[in-house]
């Protein structure tokens, strides 16, 4: 790979963000997952992420920062990645289908979940009560 594809890489990257800062639509989706995820923890509940691939990733460290510090001391916040039991997602996936596993794994947790984050190739946030 050419320095030149490199640099045209990051300069996408750059013109991504910039337009991410001024997209008013974007701005409010952010600040709805701060207020969903705030009002979750109020509530003594717990927040679930899953994702495929590289987005898998982005959910597991998304997790550990609630339950972990994230820029300040606090309490450790619940949230898990529904990804990391391999056994559960190989064995769902194989007994149903890819599409069922994280249902599955959602319908198993009970009522003491509040707020579910799915990243796909894009990360999309909804709100299941």
């Amino acid at each position: 790979m050419s320095f030149s594809r490199v640099a045209g890489i990051i300069q996408r990257s750059i013109e991504v963000k910039t337009g991410l800062l001024h997209d008013a639509s974007f701005h409010q989706r952010i600040q709805t997952a701060v207020d969903w995820s705030i009002h979750t923890f109020k509530q003594e509940g717990k927040i679930l992420f899953c994702g495929n691939g590289g987005s898998a990733a982005d959910a597991q460290h998304l997790a550990a920062e609630f339950s972990g510090r994230f820029y300040i001391d606090r309490a450790p916040l619940f949230a898990e990645a529904l990804h990391v039991n391999g056994s559960f997602l190989t064995a769902v996936a194989n007994d149903y289908d890819f599409p069922t596993v994280f249902a599955r794994a959602v319908q198993a947790m009970g009522k003491t979940w509040r707020y579910f984050g799915g990243y796909f190739y894009f990360w999309q946030l909804r709100e299941y009560t």
